[in-house]
């Protein structure tokens, strides 16, 4: 009775996550129409695994701007390193 019980919970758990993993793949626009098939079919056959992989591939990014002050210091303070970026600062002249 015990094992039954545990199975049908089971069962109720992984329905209730392929079916909201589904309306979310549904409403997604970062996956074609033949990928979002195959990710239907998969959660249904792969239970609890498959659901958490469609997650984390269509979960939206999130954006930041990263401010001047959020930035790290340049530590060499006055310098872009132009001359190492440019390559006229490594070292002997230019007309060699």
């Amino acid at each position: 009775m015990t094992l039954q019980l545990i199975l049908g919970t089971l069962l109720l758990l992984h329905v209730y996550d392929a079916y909201t993993t589904q309306l979310e793949l549904d409403k997604t626009s970062s996956l074609g129409d033949q990928k979002k098939q195959w990710n239907t079919i998969l959660i249904w056959i792969i239970p609890f695994i498959w659901p958490l992989l469609v997650r984390s591939m269509i979960k939206k990014k999130r954006l930041t701007v990263m401010t001047k002050g959020k930035r790290k210091p340049n530590r060499r303070r006055g310098t872009d390193d132009w001359g190492n970026l440019t390559g006229y600062g490594g070292g002997g002249s230019l007309g060699d």
